[in-house]
């Protein structure tokens, strides 16, 4: 394998030439300068030498040198790889060195291997000669290295000073849009939880507010910002800084240059340790937005007043157009200099339209004059002006049109500002209309006046019957009386106007909204009409509820579980830290191993009901339908409960109403077993007195299975949620009941996958009825199968039983071993997987193995797989921690026969390898 010594000082670099090299065949040594490179060299010469230029200690250019000059070194062909020498003159100082190739980066690796092959190509073909170097002084050398170093350097020193420049151009031209933009910026450091500090503001915020700079750089929030806004603002940097994303918001604020609008949006920006480091804020000006409806209304003042009072531009002309007379206004309004000027006009020329003149002629002489005529004119300039001519025609005697005295009214600011009102009014109600909230405005007095399509739609009622007070109609009643007071007292002062209430949907559905209005006033700061908006914020009050109630439910879970875990361990610990006392009674010793055994049953059913509810809650519950004798299920469940019945002193009695031909049905026994103990299990632990009955029958192709007790009963508002998981009627400290809350969840889940529902009908003090059913799947009865023939007892008594334990706990292999002491089997132990599958190479008469799963060297589930290649047939039982369905599955598929997870009894070993001996 040809060998390449790679130089380098940066480490990605070697990297990337080694992924490169190796990946194509080549093994690789590397060097992170001259140096090194020499020393491994020499120790032992490499194949091929690629080396960069710029390296610390001893750069390429040295390398390149040393090596041409070592007799050992002087063959191996050297390439350069370089990203810094670039240049022409580079190239030809370094093949002057020796260098065989001189290579720029970057390179696509096929270009950079091909150029690498066809050199080692020549070397194989014994083409290859290295260039003859004539070896100078080292003045020389030194002297030609110094010129391309300074070379170098100066073209650094000319891209570096390129480089500030452009950085301080463009730190120029940031500054200035800073300082120069129209929309206020600031920068606030954090000192702590509300206590913000102005660092930085540019020219807009000083000039929006009026504010000095040493009046706001250095000073705190709450010292520039007023109330009531200070209180908003600081909610919306906490939110901010919680959220870690922009908050935008509106808010009105007095400064000394008056009362301004603006649309705020803070951005926190965090640090790499995730630690919010400063807040940016920009501010846009909406004053005037805001201000627009009060404008609207101005405006309509404005030009009724200057329609009434401008003064009318005069005039006498002949039937002609010949002008004989005009006033100033006449002479401003068309830009005439003087009235000699205008009087040598025609007003004929005026006209925008010649027609227009011509009507207004036809009409004098029909009516004698002309009122409001509109007509548009142009005037000396080519401007157009739009005007109301008011004329009268002056008659002879003989009836002949001779004179027309009139005035033009200039209308064309009332005809631009109409536009401009239209225009503004269509911005306006775009606007409205686009804003998510539902929006709306009052007069001063408080009726409503406006409502946006949003709130229509939403409310599904005309807006005719909801304006004035008709809105409030669809408020819930119990939010109605404390809105009509708030509201008309905000009216009373003026003050904005914040309120939470609920509003009806079009559907009859109530939802929470938040209610902001703000009072808009005129110049003179007197309130001309109310702005208010709703904004929907009924989902975040119920996600809130959820979480809070969900949290509770968590904590009370883990007190609950806590108690039920701790109350079997204590009793576990206890009574087993006895057992090795001397003086201990058989009977007691025996009643402490009946209560510890009971205690380990207790912690292992708590155990599993947290396994169970997370294998349901991921979706890893699966289903195995089978055969299943309802019949035989209810009687069985009987017998076991009965027990239960006579210790408490309680009636259980079971309705089986069930034939025989339907007891056979397709479904997972564990499951409706499991389902049917849950409900019997609560059953008898809430009732104290009565009976307790279990029931099943066929109904409408389904099986109904149900248990009813006289017990302690649910309360009405607690039935829709006893089967949410962690949820528990009792939630008091001093609980009289056990559990952890999850027996009901389980079951209904188990039910659900079954394709069935669980019910309640409960009353508090009464007792309840839990009722499940599931899909009924009709089979036929079979025929009783025959017991398989066992082992004739003399042949057993002649086999010698061997078997194999791999387990690598030494304290389950013990427990095991205690198990197995009372029967006459050979018991052989392997440590790991990789000894268990050696002494069953090497032993034949390893009759059975039971297989734990997670071990050293090689697992259970590798173990078997090769076991049973060597022993096909061999029966391998699982016994492991691992329960999970998933696990049971993998198991059967690597071969073994059963599965049995830990903690596991006695008899449930000793059935199993009976099972199979």
């Amino acid at each position: 394998m040809i060998k390449v010594l790679i130089v380098d000082d940066k480490p990605e670099n070697l990297y990337l030439l080694q992924a490169m090299l190796d990946i194509n065949g080549f093994k690789t040594v590397a060097a992170k300068n001259g140096v090194e490179a020499l020393g491994l060299m020499r120790n032992d010469p490499p194949d091929f030498i690629i080396s960069d230029i710029l390296m610390p200690v001893m750069d390429g250019f040295t390398l390149c040198h040393e090596c041409k000059k070592d007799k050992k070194l002087k063959n191996i062909p050297f390439v350069f790889y370089t990203a810094t020498y670039t240049d022409p003159k580079d190239e030809e100082y370094a093949l002057s060195l020796g260098a065989d190739l001189f290579i720029l980066k970057p390179q696509e690796p096929e270009d950079f291997v091909k150029k690498i092959e066809r050199i080692l190509n020549d070397v194989k073909k014994s083409k290859f000669k290295s260039k003859k170097v004539r070896l100078l002084p080292k003045s020389v050398i030194l002297k030609e290295y110094n010129e391309t170093l300074i070379r170098k350097l100066e073209d650094k020193m000319v891209q570096t000073a390129r480089a500030e420049k452009e950085l301080l151009e463009k730190e120029k031209r940031l500054i200035s849009l800073y300082e120069n933009v129209n929309e206020i910026i600031f920068f606030l450091d954090i000192e702590a939880e509300d206590k913000y500090r102005f660092q930085v503001v540019n020219t807009a915020f000083l000039k929006a507010t009026g504010l000095k700079e040493d009046q706001v750089v250095g000073k705190l929030v709450n010292e520039v910002i007023p109330e009531p806004s200070l209180s908003l603002v600081l909610a919306n940097y906490r939110k901010a800084i919680k959220d870690r994303k922009s908050v935008q918001w509106e808010e009105v604020t007095e400064y000394p240059s008056g009362k301004k609008t603006g649309h705020v949006t803070i951005t926190p920006i965090f640090d790499e340790q995730g630690t919010c480091s400063y807040l940016v804020g920009t501010v846009y000006d909406i004053t005037e937005r805001v201000m627009a409806f009060v404008n609207l209304e101005k405006s309509k003042k404005n030009l009724e007043d200057y329609f009434e009072n401008d003064i009318s531009a005069d005039y006498l002309v002949s039937a002609d157009g010949e002008i004989f007379s005009c006033n100033r206004t006449f002479l401003e309004m068309f830009g005439f200099k003087d009235r000699s000027q205008a009087e040598k006009f025609n007003i004929t020329q005026l006209y925008k339209n010649p027609d227009d003149r011509k009507e207004l002629i036809r009409k004098v002489k029909e009516s004698g004059k002309v009122e409001n005529y509109e007509v548009d004119f142009r005037a000396m300039n080519s401007m157009i002006i739009n005007a109301i001519v008011n004329a009268v025609g002056i008659f002879n005697d003989s009836g002949d049109l001779i004179q027309i005295r009139g005035y033009i009214v200039d209308i064309t600011a009332r005809k631009n500002a109409e536009d401009e009102v239209r225009q503004n009014e269509q911005r306006w109600k775009e606007l409205l209309e686009s804003l998510p909230q539902l929006v709306w405005t009052c007069r001063v007095d408080g009726p409503c006046d406006y409502l946006s399509p949003k709130w229509i739609s939403y409310t599904g009622i005309p807006e005719e019957e909801q304006l004035g007070y008709g809105w409030l109609n669809q408020l819930h009643p119990d939010d109605r009386d404390r809105t009509i007071a708030e509201w008309m007292e905000k009216v009373k002062t003026g003050e904005n106007f914040n309120i939470e209430f609920r509003i009806r949907r079009y559907d009859g559905v109530y939802r929470w909204f938040e209610t902001i209005a703000i009072p808009l006033t005129d110049s003179d700061g007197k309130i001309i009409k109310w702005f208010g908006s709703n904004t929907d914020f009924d989902d975040l009050i119920k996600a809130k509820e959820k979480a809070e109630e969900s949290d509770r439910l968590k904590t009370a879970f883990l007190h609950n579980v806590s108690h039920e875990i701790r109350t079997p361990l204590n009793a576990i610990i206890g009574f087993s830290s006895f057992l090795d006392q001397p003086d201990l009674t058989t009977e007691d010793r025996k009643n402490f191993i009946d209560i510890i055994f009971q205690s380990n049953n207790q912690l292992l059913s708590i155990v599993n009901d947290i396994l169970n509810i997370s294998y349901i809650e991921a979706d890893q519950v699966k289903i195995k339908k089978s055969r299943t004798d309802i019949k035989m299920i209810m009687d069985n469940l009987y017998h076991q409960y009965l027990i239960e019945a006579q210790k408490k002193n309680l009636s259980f009695d079971m309705k089986n109403e069930i034939n025989s031909s339907d007891a056979f049905i397709e479904t997972d026994e564990s499951k409706l077993i499991q389902t049917i103990s849950n409900l019997l299990n609560n059953a008898f632990k809430f009732t104290r007195e009565g009976h307790v009955v279990l029931g099943c029958r066929i109904e409408s192709n389904k099986l109904i299975a149900w248990v009813e007790d006289t017990g302690i009963g649910i309360p009405e508002r607690d039935q829709a949620r006893i089967f949410e998981r962690f949820y528990q009627v009792d939630k008091t400290e001093s609980r009289i009941y056990g559990g952890t809350g999850l027996g009901l969840s389980i079951s209904e889940g188990f039910i659900k996958l079954l394709g069935g529902e669980i019910t309640v009908q409960s009353e508090e003090g009464k007792g309840s009825i839990f009722s499940i059913s599931v899909p009924f799947i009709r089979l036929k009865p079979e025929e009783t199968h025959k017991p398989r023939i066992l082992i004739e007892k003399e042949r057993k008594d002649k086999l010698k039983v061997k078997i194999l334990i791999a387990e690598d706990e030494l304290s389950n292999f013990n427990l095991l071993q205690v198990i197995l002491k009372s029967t006459d089997y050979l018991i052989v132990h392997a440590k790991d997987g990789h000894e268990a599958i050696e002494i069953c190479k090497s032993d034949p008469e390893i009759n059975i193995v039971l297989m734990d799963i997670q071990m050293p060297k090689i697992d259970g589930f590798e173990a078997t797989k090769e076991i049973i290649k060597i022993r096909p047939g061999l029966p391998v039982i699982a016994q492991t921690a691992y329960a999970h369905p998933s696990d049971r599955t993998r198991s059967l598929e690597s071969g073994c026969v059963e599965y049995v997870s830990k903690p596991f009894s006695k008899e449930q070993i000793l059935s199993l390898i009976e099972k199979y001996i």
